[in-house]
């Protein structure tokens, strides 16, 4: 990456990304001591404005602290702040900052006031700060103005460094469409450049073609004009050469141009200076379309729409969800999308980096943990994968974390390792029975330790029992082992701790055993207690008997006599073959509803039509159909993979055409004809043919002819219309 060089110029470094907590409300920092006649920038004391600006902000303190993120609340400090002088101003850039580190606008606004006061240093470290984590295209381009500046020892930087400076901004920012500036800038930069030599106004030169070629081929605003700029560069050193140059580039230029406008398209609506906040409970309808606007963004760009190298396409893609996560920096999806585009690319290490990346804002996400840690497995990083687990439980130490880690540890570190993990997850407060589940089926499935896993759960039964769901799990391990004698005991101990509603499920479970295992007396018997505790579910018994007869999916009535009974269970047709050997009462009633669809006649479906919706109509000039004479010309064509001579490109043929001169569109007004040669009366007497009907007289009028369609008049001497014209005449007189 470069970087600039010199000691003066802004470094910037890539610091390690280590987990922090949740952005929250940061409380005030302490106030910085002001001398009582300290003035600012504008004159005016500074506790004199502090004390002000305290009480400005007093009711939007009273809001951030009610709502941490109250975007309006925290946007109306930031611009009070502005008026202020620096030394007041920095707390209130720096606590905004802190809550929205993305906010690349803000970063901008903050970098000038200092810039304003001469505070080079604090600039520096602004810029170190900001710019690798906002590509904001208003920062950087603030970040082009500050280089090209004066150092803070008034020296002015050298080409290289600010060459360097150029090339740092282009290869984080020359992608965007708004890019435009910085290009513009750099161009204008190197035109500036005065060379004492001839060699040095060769490098001018090879150095302007070489960058103007790199900005035409970059979809983005004004790349007309740019193209034009280029193209007076070209003709202005050599028009012979220019032709051959702007040839070569029209077709790459041409591209860039297509697919700048495809592009716009898709950026219409996104709001790229938008706050990043989490995810409320309920999106709204503006936050859920902008993550619609960016999904749909992100799909386009990874389908490659300028057919780019592998390379390019990975950087294009990149820099996309980049510019997301400016925007939805909280939302754990798109941050684990973007992992696994960069894994899919084998861009590993950059994966890695992104989850890293994720754990700034998401610290309390454990899905990203999860995946991290994965990926950490996948690539055989075991030390790596231990570490992630480990930072997972000092951020969020939960029982799931340590199940997980508990499971990684079997997998890879051994059974003595993973037995650890769960002795360290015993001890956590708040633990559940979860662990203790996960770890007792571990040493019966996979370790083949029966002994222990029976061990594991008479452990949690201590702590447990009271729990109906621990012993839903405790009683089916038991069941493998066909000891019925001490299932029913553990049955009568689940049974006798809590509330019925909290109990249902075991009662059922317990009933399912009985018609499992038990003879005909003990099934009466739990029927009878079961009626006991939930008296108002089958007060008839017809439902139990029905769930004591079928197996599976095989039921001992027809669908119309279970209706008859007018018993809220599930038909015997209505079974889910997933779920296929549940009885009706372990699984869930879904009320009276579900035997409205047999009581009442429903009609016939396989009657009905399909319904099919109209496709949307489509924008002017897409969707258009075809003429059917177009059609068949083009089938009539032959194929394209046959023609093996030169393509013409679409693009430039059709801008050909619009250049074109053509004609002015014919008149549609008559022309007037030419006046004829006077000619003696004798002559033109004696010139008339015996017989013939004779000249018509000058002034004489005669019958006007009617202009043809078209609007096109025939000649003015046209001899032969004239003696038709006589004849006809002389037929009507």
């Amino acid at each position: 990456m470069a970087t600039p060089a010199t000691a003066d110029a802004v470094v910037i470094k890539q610091e390690k990304v280590e987990p922090k907590e949740e952005p929250a409300p940061a409380p005030p920092p302490p106030a910085e001591e002001f001398s009582p006649n300290q003035k600012g920038a504008s004159g005016v004391p500074l506790i004199e404005q502090r004390t002000h600006l305290t009480e400005r902000l007093a009711r939007f303190e009273q809001r951030v602290e009610r709502d941490a993120w109250d975007v309006e609340a925290w946007t109306a400090m930031f611009v009070e702040a502005q008026s202020k002088d620096i030394e007041v101003a920095r707390p209130i850039y720096e606590r905004f900052l802190k809550q929205f580190p993305t906010a690349g606008r803000h970063w901008k606004y903050y970098v000038e006031h200092e810039l304003a006061r001469g505070n080079l240093d604090k600039v520096d470290a602004l810029f170190s700060r900001s710019l690798l984590k906002c590509h904001n295209i208003d920062l950087w381009r603030s970040y082009i103005v500050y280089l090209r500046g004066s150092t803070k020892d008034g020296k002015e930087r050298t080409r290289d460094d600010i060459t360097r400076g150029f090339e740092f901004a282009l290869e984080h920012m020359g992608l965007d469409i708004s890019s435009t500036p910085i290009w513009s800038d750099y161009l204008g930069w190197v035109r500036s450049w005065k060379p004492m030599t001839q060699f040095e106004e060769g490098q001018k030169m090879t150095a302007l073609r070489r960058l103007y070629t790199r900005a035409v081929e970059n979809p983005m605003n004004n790349l007309e004009g740019i193209w034009q700029d280029y193209n007076s560069f070209e003709k202005n050193l050599n028009e012979v050469l220019a032709k051959e140059l702007l040839n070569q580039l029209a077709g790459r230029y041409m591209s860039a141009r297509a697919s700048y406008r495809e592009r716009k398209r898709y950026y219409e609506g996104v709001m790229r200076n938008m706050l990043a906040r989490p995810r409320p409970k309920t999106l709204s309808e503006k936050d859920e379309h902008q993550v619609y606007l960016w999904r749909r963004l992100i799909d386009y760009e990874k389908g490659n729409p300028q057919r780019l190298e592998p390379s390019a396409f990975y950087n294009r893609v990149v820099f996309t969800y980049n510019q997301c996560l400016l925007c939805l920096y909280h939302y754990p999806e798109l941050w684990h999308d973007f992992a696994l585009f960069q894994a899919d690319t084998q861009h590993w290490d950059h994966a890695i980096a992104t989850y890293n990346r994720s754990l700034e804002p998401l610290s309390k996400c454990l899905l990203l943990y999860f995946a991290l840690a994965d990926l950490h497995e996948e690539r055989k990083q075991l030390k790596e994968a231990q570490e992630v687990y480990e930072r997972a439980i000092a951020s969020c130490p939960e029982t799931l974390v340590y199940i997980h880690y508990m499971k990684f540890a079997r997998r890879n570190l051994g059974v003595k390792e993973a037995r650890s993990v769960f002795k360290r997850g015993r001890a956590l407060s708040g633990v559940t029975y979860h662990l203790y589940v996960a770890s007792a089926l571990m040493e019966w499935q996979i370790n083949k330790q029966t002994d222990i896993a029976r061990n594991v759960f008479e452990l949690a039964a201590k702590h447990f029992s009271e729990v109906p769901a621990f012993m839903l799990e405790y009683l089916r391990f038991l069941i493998h082992f066909n000891e019925e004698s001490q299932i029913r005991v553990l049955f009568e101990r689940a049974v006798s701790q809590g509330t019925p509603d909290q109990l249902q499920d075991i009662w059922r479970f317990w009933i399912d055993f009985e018609y499992s295992y038990g003879d005909a007396p003990s099934c009466r018997k739990i029927e009878q207690r079961y009626h006991s505790v939930y008296p108002k579910e089958d007060p008839t018994g017809i439902m139990a008997t029905v769930n004591r007869h079928r197996y599976m999916d095989l039921w001992p009535v027809a669908t119309e006599e279970l209706q008859s009974f007018g018993i809220k269970a599930r038909s015997p047709d209505d079974i889910d073959p997933d779920r296929a050997g549940e009885s009706s009462l372990d699984a869930p009633d879904r009320g009276a509803a579900e035997l409205d669809k047999f009581r009442f006649p429903r009609p016939d479906f396989t009657q009905m039509v399909p319904f099919t919706p109209e496709p949307p109509k489509p924008r002017r000039g897409e969707g258009e159909a075809v003429p059917e004479i177009l059609v068949h010309f083009f089938k009539c064509l032959p194929p394209a993979a046959g023609w093996l001579g030169p393509v013409v490109d679409p693009d430039q043929f059709i801008i050909m055409l619009k250049e074109l001169p053509l004609p002015p569109p014919p008149s549609t007004e008559p022309a007037a004809p030419p006046p004829a040669a006077p000619t003696p009366a004798p002559v033109a007497a004696a010139a008339a043919p015996s017989g013939g009907p004779s000249r018509k007289r000058r002034g004489e009028e005669e019958e006007e002819e009617p202009a043809p369609a078209g609007g096109v008049l025939p000649p003015g001497r046209d001899m032969f219309r004239k003696r038709q014209m006589a004849k006809l005449q002389q037929q009507k007189r």
